[in-house]
């Protein structure tokens, strides 16, 4: 190989490996995404879970400024390991899910904060939409990686059961999502 062919499939190289990392469209790895969380009732945290995640996810670390996450997740997937209390937490006084069957959050800006990443955005439950900041990790590489964020939502803020004396007004929310591109 003379020295031309030498640079130019080197500059291939290089102009190959910097597009796939400034890559930013990515999918949600279908049945590994976990969204936990819980809730005081009565003095003792109740656990439940989610499941179906849907997502459009653009997210270039590079590129902060194009970056965008809408996520849908299925109001009646809500697991708590309790059938009686699934089936309450699906009727109306809680997330109505005939009327509302979808949780959806939009972001509005993603930015740079410390060792991560902090989003902005919307979260739309039992038709109420909400303002939600909270930080995030992203850990991986361009091919695959794992966003990671922990939060809380008042529940009230969105009608999702009464106020309560028995029951906590926030939820705290954890979420963990592998990712392919």
């Amino acid at each position: 190989m003379n020295i031309k062919s030498y640079y130019a499939f080197v500059l291939f190289l290089l102009v190959s490996f910097n597009n796939s990392i400034a890559q930013d469209e990515w999918m949600v790895k279908s049945g590994d995404e976990e969204i936990r969380f819980k809730i005081k009732n009565m003095g003792f945290w109740v656990k439940g879970s989610f499941t179906g995640l849907q997502a459009t996810i653009r997210f270039n670390p590079n590129n902060l400024s194009q970056a965008y996450m809408e996520a849908h997740l299925g109001a009646a997937s809500v697991n708590t390991g309790m059938g009686a209390r699934d089936k309450h937490l699906r009727e109306a006084d809680f997330f109505d899910v005939a009327q509302y069957p979808f949780i959806v959050f939009t972001s509005k800006k993603i930015s740079s904060s410390g060792k991560g990443y902090q989003m902005e955005g919307e979260l739309t439950m039992k038709g109420q939409s909400q303002p939600l900041s909270f930080g995030f990790v992203f850990a991986g590489d361009a091919h695959r990686g794992v966003l990671r964020a922990s939060f809380e939502v008042d529940r009230t803020a969105f009608g999702i059961g009464s106020s309560s004396g028995s029951m906590g007004k926030m939820v705290k929310v954890e979420v963990s999502v592998p990712v392919l591109n």
